[in-house]
């Protein structure tokens, strides 16, 4: 019982010092303010989206930006919806928003999509989202204003999740924390986590750092950046500002399905700093949870352990993610922060399970896992 308490000790210790590390890196975030408005090239990878390629096309065409100055280019990943149909009627009924339609011939997935969209864009600045996200109207407009800086390689932009139902508030909380700390890491020159729904940068950076790892269904963000960081760490830039709005997952299997998409690709990040954060994070949950499991089988002692050390982890988490709820006006999610934190271990450790043990997930017809 001494070493593993001497182990619990030292392991929420390390996680408690990297988590409070986090915190002041939020303190002074850079706002741009520019007037910079360059020829901009917006690329969408897609796959059976009728749903939302609507309300997305016309959030496009809405932006407070120069129409003239922007394209829009869209790859079809092989939908089998009306997808295409949605997109051909849209460029017929709005002739102002240039909208380019590519497909994908004999290769698959999104990497595969987003080079066909990255090689046939016509402008040197690309931002880069998702089929199922809104931008806000002056998405484009924040979007580029890093970029006036010529050192600038790359920036990270904001990407809020809204869901009206307890479990997707509860969804948009988690994901509030994994956006605080991804914006913390950024900023203090580690930019390990990034997120395509919302990710800009120069062609020709994407064309020399592309992501790679094909055999992955997705990765293409975080390995790209990875991959440009470890050679210009610096150029990688947070841009708060830029929002994009995408829609929690409804049901609790689609919303584990997406956090073991994300974390199953640790073992494959360019980045080794990338690995030691996600197996500090996974240990220091899993031994909360073996706390929690002693408590209940060998004794009731383990259960205050497993409280105190609990608390002892969610203080700077806390501190954390409501520093970036306020710079994102997201603060009404920390409402349910106490449920999450008390959640979050038993998640992570099942989520890791799934990851080592569950080869045959699947994402959008295909499999997750290489």
């Amino acid at each position: 019982m001494a070493i593993f308490l001497f182990i619990a000790l030292l392991l929420s210790l390390a996680y408690f010092v990297f988590i409070g590390w986090l915190i002041p890196a939020l303190k002074k975030i850079k706002r741009w303010e520019s007037s910079f408005s360059p020829e901009v090239s917006v690329v969408i990878p897609f796959r059976n989206e009728k749903e939302h390629l609507s309300t997305l096309l016309t959030a496009l065409s809405q932006q407070l930006y120069p129409l003239t100055k922007m394209e829009v280019v869209l790859i079809n990943d092989h939908s089998e919806d009306e997808s295409v149909a949605i997109i051909e009627d849209f460029q017929k009924r709005f002739g102002d928003l240039n909208v380019q339609l590519l497909h994908l011939d004999q290769s698959t997935g999104k990497k595969a999509a987003l080079m066909k969209g990255v090689q046939n864009t016509r402008f040197d600045l690309i931002l880069q989202t998702d089929a199922d996200c809104v931008p806000a109207r002056d998405w484009v407009q924040k979007a580029v204003m890093p970029f006036e800086n010529s050192q600038v390689l790359a920036s990270c932009g904001t990407v809020k999740m809204k869901g009206s139902r307890t479990l997707q508030k509860l969804y948009c909380l988690e994901f509030l924390s994994l956006q605080a700390s991804g914006a913390a890491l950024i900023q203090r020159g580690l930019p390990v986590m990034s997120n395509g729904a919302n990710l800009a940068y120069r062609k020709g950076s994407w064309l020399k750092y592309h992501p790679g790892k094909e055999a992955w269904a997705s990765g293409d963000d975080v390995f790209f950046v990875q991959k440009l960081a470890l050679e210009n760490r610096q150029q990688v830039v947070l841009n708060l500002p830029a929002m994009v709005v995408t829609t929690a997952p409804e049901r609790f299997r689609d919303f584990i399905f997406q956090r073991v998409r994300w974390g199953g690709k640790t073992p494959s990040y360019p980045m080794k700093a990338a690995q030691r954060i996600a197996y500090l994070v996974a240990a220091e949950n899993s031994i909360l949870v073996l706390c929690f499991m002693a408590g209940l089988f060998i004794s009731l002692d383990f259960i205050w352990i497993f409280v105190a050390l609990l608390g002892f982890k969610s203080a700077p988490e806390y501190l954390l993610t409501k520093r970036y709820a306020r710079q994102t006006g997201q603060v009404h999610l920390l409402r349910g922060f106490l449920l999450i934190a008390l959640l979050y271990p038993f998640y992570i450790v099942g989520s890791g399970i799934l990851i080592l043990f569950g080869k045959n997930f699947r994402w959008k017809g295909r499999p997750l896992h290489p």
